[in-house]
């Protein structure tokens, strides 16, 4: 293969000789020019989309251009001279180019859809070209605008659509072909405004005869110009990405405009100023290297072309014929384009073009040419073209904005009109070619389902019943057992016809969304999340498998046997834990009080960790707790090691269950606090955090250094047990004073110093430690008739803090 380096001195000497002469026009290539056009069986395929411009290119004979990498891209490739975007705005042009459907057949042709209250919802089977890519193993990036009408303007597309969605190709697997779209919005209208002195000399630049020529309008032409010289240094930036990565012998490069300049009868209208677009095609066995085809083509052949060239089967909904590939189909006899709401302006506008006469069908002649769009109205130009009619100095055919009505009927021969100006629908002689391009255009209107005629509001009620945006369905999994050892075979569906599913085999916050197209392996214990859209639908709620996990949600009993001993648990289990998204899971520690009234239920706090989607496990209330008989002191005496315990109640949960392996916690009261420390002490590579929110009898094997200590003197022998973790610190203390009442006592580590008096009653003083809200008073032993338990919300809130 010849490399672009080797040959390109000599091919844009050749090209450009031949640009400047007489430029050899094809009118398609020969079947035998097929072979000569396979780059790879995949090859990657890269479009430059810059805006607002028609052909003020060098390559295309505009000597006021300043476009070096343009014109060195022609010299390699052939530059299409008949190509005609759909709309003369983007966001219905886009909506044709991504899915190679025309934006009146499925609802997109008004001019930012979600001004009208929606966006539209194409039918089930119509599907971005992108999607088809990815599902045939093409890497798809998207870099600046989306703006299909169904997608943001800057984002929000599908997460089908793109595997990187504002990036390049340099994400992809090693040796996996890729397409990138890049958007270049230097040449968008927005740069026209605003009064710097151009670097482009206003007066070498030609101006139409629709526009006024005055040094106004010349300078926003010179404007352009210069913003086209800024377009061409991006896109020369892409291609040297393009060889500087090694795979320009590999890639085939499209590049075209969205539509015409941002000037009144350009941009927004469907005269040739706003639909006729240039487009450079370099291809890297291109045999016909700086040459010209004039095949009439359509902004909905380009996604079918694509696929063509990829290999990929063009889907038969798609109304784009491709012209280059396997696939390529016959030249087509005729373009169409639409125009709808523009902005705050409504107007239904069609045209058909072949390659010498448009015709156009004004659906509303009584509209005037001329409606006022307060963005368009900020273009310098627009104000001199005020300025003068308001003066009575804009002569025609420059006063066309100002004509009250429009005929239903326009015709152009724009071999010898190009700029359209002598309409010919009422000339006799004509008669012949205004029957046929009216008979098309009616053809046209019946066959595609032109929605033009659907007042917006009701478009927008089918789409959006009440204003409302639909959701999409969640999707649904099904599994059975996979090809392989041990694999799992996953299936994903949604409810939602016409439905995208995305899918990551990832864990992380931003995970790179796969395109499901079917059945799909994965190993016991992975976690599969999904996620489904419909084009106009807002995206379903994302849903996760831990492939493999058989658990059930509720509460249970677990019994665990480690080192001999047997102790049942209670298990408590959130549904979201079974929808597969790893759930966090905390162990809860009982104490036991010193009148031995019984084991403090933690009943209350295992309800509202499940409610907030903890896995919870807890004793199962009398006789079968943790607590610190067991855990402290005897436990040492009985060689029963609860540490061991709590690593197999982990291991026994996530048996069953997908569990966040980083978010397992420990917590307990009382006695149990004396175990949630030693877990610190000697388990802190199983527990993410520790929160003990009370105080303990026998805190005697493990003294952490970075426990805080303070200072609390109180008439009870029970000692404090403060703790430190991260920046959250407190104190508490569970005990009981010389009249049997017990207290809790708590309050934020730094510089606490609580005294509480001996006395009943009244007498005992606890204002210094109160929390607001808290009732520190338990009277008749650890179970309060006011409630399952004692500040139940309080202690949770505490312990989710702490482990946050």
């Amino acid at each position: 293969m010849v490399s672009f380096r080797s040959r390109r001195a000599s091919l844009a000497r050749l090209a450009l000789g031949l640009i400047a002469a007489v430029p050899l026009a094809l009118s398609g290539c020969g079947d035998d020019d097929e072979a000569d056009i396979a780059v790879s069986a995949r090859p990657n395929i890269v479009w430059i989309v810059a805006e607002d411009m028609n052909f003020e290119i060098g390559a295309f004979g505009d000597s006021v251009a300043t476009t070096p990498h343009l014109d060195r891209l022609a010299a390699e490739g052939v530059r299409y001279t008949n190509l005609f975007a759909t709309s003369g705005v983007c966001a219905p042009a886009r909506a044709a180019l991504i899915t190679g459907m025309y934006a009146t057949s499925i609802g997109a042709h008004h001019m930012r859809s979600i001004d009208g209250g929606y966006k539209p919802v194409p039918p089930p089977d119509v599907k971005t070209f992108t999607e088809h890519l990815r599902a045939a193993g093409y890497y798809t990036s998207n870099r600046g605008k989306t703006d299909y009408q169904f997608s943001d303007v800057f984002g929000g597309a599908p997460p089908t659509n793109w595997d990187e969605p504002n990036g390049d190709w340099r994400g992809r697997a090693p040796g996996q072909p890729f397409f990138a779209y890049f958007t270049l919005l230097v040449t968008h209208e927005i740069g026209l405004f605003g009064e710097d002195d151009p670097v482009t000399d206003p007066g070498s630049v030609e101006v139409p005869p629709y526009y006024p020529d005055t040094p106004v309008v010349r300078r926003d032409f010179a404007r352009l110009y210069d913003n086209v010289a800024s377009m061409d240094e991006e896109a020369g930036r892409i291609l040297e990405m393009l060889e500087q990565d090694g795979v320009a012998d590999d890639t085939i490069v499209f590049f075209f405009t969205d539509n015409g300049r941002g000037f009144p009868r350009d941009k927004r209208w469907v005269y040739d100023g706003g639909i006729h677009v240039p487009m450079i095609l370099r291809r890297p066995t291109e045999r016909n290297a700086g040459t010209t085809d004039d095949r009439l083509l359509s902004f909905i052949d380009l996604p079918a072309t694509v696929l063509s060239l990829a290999g990929v089967e063009v889907p038969g909904a798609m109304q784009g014929r491709p012209f280059l590939g396997p696939q390529r189909q016959p030249e087509r006899d005729l373009v169409f384009a639409a125009a709808d709401r523009h902005d705050e302006a409504s107007d239904r506008i069609r045209a058909v073009r072949d390659k010498r006469y448009k015709y156009i069908r004004n659906y509303q002649p009584d509209t005037p040419y001329g409606q006022s769009i307060e963005f368009r109205n900020n273009l310098a130009t627009m104000q001199e073209m005020f300025r003068l009619h308001d003066e009575g100095r804009l002569d025609p055919p420059a006063e066309w904005y100002f004509r009250s009505t429009k005929p239903v009927e326009e015709l152009y021969d724009t071999e010898v009109d190009p700029y359209e100006i002598d309409n010919l629908a009422n000339d006799p002689a004509m008669e012949p070619v205004l029957a046929r391009m009216r008979e098309a255009h009616f053809d046209w209107v019946a066959r595609t389902g032109d929605l033009g005629a659907v007042p917006e509001r009701e478009l927008a009620e089918r789409y959006w019943p009440g204003g409302v945006q639909p959701q999409t369905a969640a999707p649904t999994f099904e599994t059975a057992k996979g090809a392989s050892e041990g694999s799992i075979e996953v299936s994903l569906s949604s409810a939602t016809e016409g439905a995208s599913i995305a899918y990551a085999l990832d864990g992380s916050t931003d995970p790179s969304w796969r395109l499901y197209d079917g059945p799909f392996e994965v190993d016991p214990g992975m976690i599969v999340r999904a996620t489904a859209v419909r084009y106009g639908y807002s995206i379903s709620d994302e849903v996760s498998l831990c492939a493999g996990k058989s658990g059930v949600a509720g509460r249970r009993s677990v019994t665990i046997e480690s080192n001999g001993l047997q102790r049942t648990f209670e298990l408590v289990v959130p549904d979201s834990a079974l929808r597969g998204q790893p759930a966090p899971l905390v162990l809860l520690y009982h104490g036991v009080l010193a009148d031995g009234d019984g084991i403090l239920t933690l009943t209350g706090m295992a309800e509202k960790g499940a409610a907030e989607g903890f896995i919870t496990v807890a004793g199962d209330g009398v006789g079968a707790s943790w607590n610190a008989g067991l855990c402290c002191g005897e436990a040492m005496a009985r060689e029963v090691d609860d540490v061991q315990f709590a690593r197999d109640m982990v291991a026994a949960v996530e048996a069953e269950y997908c569990i966040d392996v980083d978010r397992i916690y420990a917590t307990g009261f009382s006695n149990g606090a004396a175990m949630t420390f030693r877990l610190y002490c000697e388990a802190n590579d199983l527990f993410a955090a520790f929160a003990p929110v009370a105080g303990s009898l026998a805190l005697t094997r493990c003294e952490p250094s970075d426990f805080k200590p303070v200072e609390i003197v109180n008439n009870t022998d029970d000692p404090v047990v403060p703790f430190s973790l991260g920046n959250f610190s407190f104190v508490s203390s569970v005990g009981t004073n010389d009249c049997g009442d017990e207290r809790f006592f708590e309050e934020p580590a730094e510089n606490v110093t609580c005294e509480v008096a001996g006395g009943c009653g009244e007498e005992v003083r606890t204002a210094l430690c109160a929390v607001e809200g808290l009732d520190h008073h338990w009277p008749g032993g650890a179970r309060n008739p006011e409630g399952p338990f004692f500040a139940t919300d309080y202690i949770w809130d505490i312990f989710v803090d702490a482990a946050d």
